[in-house]
């Protein structure tokens, strides 16, 4: 990590002689229509360390492991309407070095919440579901700041600049009602269940993640016209570390699950953050843009472990955070 920052370091200060910047002091604010996508999963069956499960006996077969992946939650096409601050500020004495911040908030509902579980099939190295859940998603919350230090190299028609950065991205999603789908053992889901009535407007999960890492990348900007910039700002992240804490608010007893948050999640991996602009300068000052932002964030790297006791830690299957969608700004130059 540290050659990585040195190195970013390095490309940042170098080559001073292509600067030709002008002050910056720029200020705005954004709307970001998005939908996200989280999904985690992990593995408890025997070979990966697991021993409390109850063999289940269904259709005259007895399982008496759990499979692998063991379960899969995944949140799928979470929305969430973010207002974002951000600036951009030339730091004193060299106007080439430039200070950035994005500052984001937002909620939302819609979306939809899906929960597998796997069994292993007896003298196979197959799995099957014999759970499959259906649930909606409301109340998501996004909150995520974003600092960045870089410097500006001008030519003719375009400028880079390279940066390097740090960044805290937290994510709340909460699913409400139960529906039971077939599973493939229709062992849950068989026959009419269906929707659970009783649990239709009741809260079954709260999921709490957060990602904190650095960002290395650059910032390129195209003058088309007087009037007109294309903007593509390219993140790579490195060193992303993740923390979950996932709530399964009905089974808080100490014989089950325990106090929530009951499931704990950690990993570590890398990931992108994208954003591809159009600038209109209505006046020297005032401009206005839309684009499009593209982040995901990924572990390679991830365990989870259950309460009430969180021991033993297993391993993960997946665990990732991505998030999409419309952006548009106003911004003002001092």
């Amino acid at each position: 990590m540290k050659k990585i920052i040195l190195l970013s370091l390095s490309l940042i200060i170098s080559f001073s002689f292509f600067a030709n910047a002008e002050p910056t002091k720029k200020f705005g604010a954004r709307y970001w229509h998005s939908e996200g996508e989280t999904e985690l999963s992990h593995c408890a069956s025997l070979q990966c360390g697991g021993g409390s499960f109850t063999p289940i006996t269904h259709n005259g077969v007895t399982y008496s492991s759990y499979g692998d992946p063991t379960s899969q939650l995944t949140y799928s096409d979470t929305k969430a309407k973010v207002l974002e601050f951000f600036g951009d500020f030339s730091l004193p004495q060299n106007d080439d070095l430039i200070f950035s911040f994005k500052l984001g908030s937002g909620s939302g509902d819609g979306g939809s919440f899906r929960d597998k579980d796997w069994v292993l099939v007896p003298g196979t190295n197959t799995s099957s579901t014999f759970s499959d859940t259906l649930s909606d998603t409301r109340d998501t919350k996004v909150d995520y700041h974003v600092l960045d230090f870089g410097r500006v190299y001008s030519f003719n028609k375009y400028s880079l600049k390279p940066f390097f950065g740090y960044f805290k991205y937290e994510e709340e999603l909460n699913a409400y009602g139960l529906e039971y789908l077939d599973d493939e053992l229709q062992y849950y889901g068989g026959g009419s269940r269906g929707i659970d009535s009783s649990l239709v407007n009741t809260k079954v999960i709260k999921n709490e993640i957060t990602w904190t890492g650095i960002r290395i990348g650059t910032e390129y900007i195209n003058s088309i016209t007087d009037k007109a910039n294309f903007i593509i700002n390219a993140a790579y992240v490195y060193d992303a570390e993740a923390d979950n804490e996932d709530s399964h608010v009905l089974r808080t007893s100490p014989a089950d699950l325990g106090p929530v948050p009951n499931i704990l999640g950690d990993g570590d991996g890398d990931g992108v953050m994208l954003d591809i602009i159009g600038e209109i300068n209505q006046t020297d000052s005032l401009n206005f843009s839309f684009g499009y932002r593209y982040w995901k964030l990924e572990s390679d790297n991830s365990t989870t472990a259950f309460g009430p006791d969180f021991s033993p830690k297993y391993p993960g299957r997946s665990l990732y955070s991505e998030r999409s969608g419309l952006i548009a700004s106003v911004s003002y130059n001092f």
